[in-house]
């Protein structure tokens, strides 16, 4: 299942109407329109949460929304987080991975991709630990990484590369609850 939010009521319509026209999938995605910084409780039952590009368009209000998520997300869920790197930052913001570990979350991996794809990925892991120190540390005007450096996988970036077993991942996702 798949629960989307945005705050623009018009855009999750559309989206619907893109969605409906394949019954399987569509049948497996609910919209929603409304503000993530007003989400508190519904964050903690995702396994997975997406945050889209233009959440957060200046890098301050992204880190706030990242602080959000990292307050309201359950221990061990993952974030996915799209962001830019390079001239493609004229397109859509660069996310700090310093911000997603003040917001409480162990960076994983980095992802800048030198083809046509045009965001970068960042994916991170919620931890109790990383939200206490993260919090400590933006306290005292810094940030941290759980583990030292974060690994910056960049050129070349292939996803089907990255994933071992494409079906194994499939079915773990396909049984997960998941928000953008």
């Amino acid at each position: 299942m798949f629960d989307n939010y945005d705050l623009c009521g018009a855009a999750n319509e559309r989206a619907s109407k893109l969605f409906r026209a394949d019954t399987d999938v569509g049948a497996r995605m609910s919209f929603h329109t409304a503000d993530v910084a007003d989400l508190a409780g519904e964050l903690a039952k995702y396994d997975v949460v997406f945050l889209a590009a233009l959440v957060g368009m200046a890098a301050e209000e992204k880190a706030r929304v990242i602080a959000h998520l990292g307050t309201h997300m359950a221990d061990g869920a993952a974030l996915v987080v799209r962001s830019a790197h390079g001239a493609r930052g004229f397109l859509y913001p660069i996310v700090d991975p310093q911000d997603i570990g003040r917001g409480g979350f162990e960076v994983l991996a980095v992802c800048h991709p030198d083809d046509d794809v045009v965001n970068s990925v960042i994916i991170a892991h919620k931890s109790k630990d990383m939200h206490a120190s993260g919090l400590r540390s933006e306290r005292a005007g810094g940030g941290q990484y759980a583990r030292g450096t974060v690994p910056v996988v960049s050129p070349p970036c292939r996803f089907g590369k990255m994933v071992a077993d494409v079906n194994q991942k499939r079915e773990e996702f396909a049984k997960a609850e998941v928000a953008f």
